[in-house]
């Protein structure tokens, strides 16, 4: 005999029994927990389906060239040269050339590049991952979404080993592929375009006491990527510093792996911060 559920809707189950606004909510605040390997691993498991799908494509020429411009300032910073070169073992030890992004319809960098490790956008993919899953299945679906509502941690280590697979069932077998993941960068470009400003901003100060901005690479650029460099300075008297610039100031622990020179703080107002002292910067 089929069971009584079976006979219902399951839009009817999904609208009484499932909140999605709390499901988020219960992910989103994992932060960095989402990205790590020790974590759930998501930048790792993104990266991979990236990869293996073609969905990145090589680097120009002109981006290669642009990277190498941008080390070479670098490396006329304080920053530690055993950490230059450690980090680019890490991050492209074949070399620039086999270094890849994701591009829009245009050949343009894609938002994208950003999913891997933007742990609001990630929270909300988890989210409607879990949302699909009770569509197709909903006993083994409720129980999921259940477990994570109960233990959000818990309840998503529960599924870790299965979820490279779920997105590639529901995203790109089931799905629209790149299309479906861009839904999940609205968040991305958001605060894209307020880091742009808070840059903006801090450029304009720092030239404002006489420093050049030797660098400044934008979305998709390697330097900060790799090592959390957002822009370089130089100035007589002072030498090249490295900047890191933050909209708000988002605590010592979250920055603290940083190695750059300055911390550019915009809201309430802006200031400096030297980073290994935790003091301001007065120029």
């Amino acid at each position: 005999m089929r069971k009584f559920h079976e006979f219902i809707s399951e839009d009817l189950f999904n609208q009484s029994n499932v909140d999605r606004e709390l499901l988020f909510s219960k992910i989103q605040p994992l932060g960095k927990w989402l990205v790590t390997v020790d974590g759930l691993g998501m930048m790792t498991i993104i990266d991979e389906i990236f990869d293996e799908y073609g969905y990145k494509n090589q680097l120009t020429s002109q981006e290669i060239d642009e990277f190498g411009r941008g080390l070479e300032i670098l490396k006329k910073t304080d920053m530690d040269p055993n950490y230059i070169n450690r980090k680019l073992r890490d991050k492209i030890s074949g070399g620039i050339e086999n270094l890849k992004l994701v591009r829009d319809e245009d050949g343009n960098w894609d938002f994208l590049n950003k999913l891997n490790t933007n742990y609001s956008a990630l929270a909300d993919l988890l989210t409607e991952l879990i949302i699909r899953g009770l569509d197709v299945n909903y006993e083994k679906g409720i129980v999921i979404y259940n477990n994570v509502i109960s233990d959000s941690k818990e309840g998503l280590m529960g599924i870790k080993r299965y979820i490279k697979r779920l997105i590639i069932h529901y995203f790109i077998d089931k799905g629209d592929g790149l299309n479906d993941f861009r839904k999940f960068t609205v968040k991305i470009k958001e605060m894209s375009e307020i880091g742009e400003k808070a840059e903006d901003r801090v450029c304009e100060y720092l030239e404002s006491k006489g420093f050049e901005v030797c660098y400044r690479g934008g979305n998709g650029d390697f330097i900060d990527m790799i090592f959390g460099c957002d822009m370089i300075v130089h100035k007589d008297d002072i030498g090249y510093k490295t900047v890191q610039v933050k909209n708000r100031f988002p605590g010592w622990e979250s920055v603290s792996y940083y190695k750059i020179d300055w911390l550019g703080i915009l809201y309430p107002k802006l200031e400096l911060y030297e980073l290994t002292k935790r003091s301001k910067v007065i120029l």
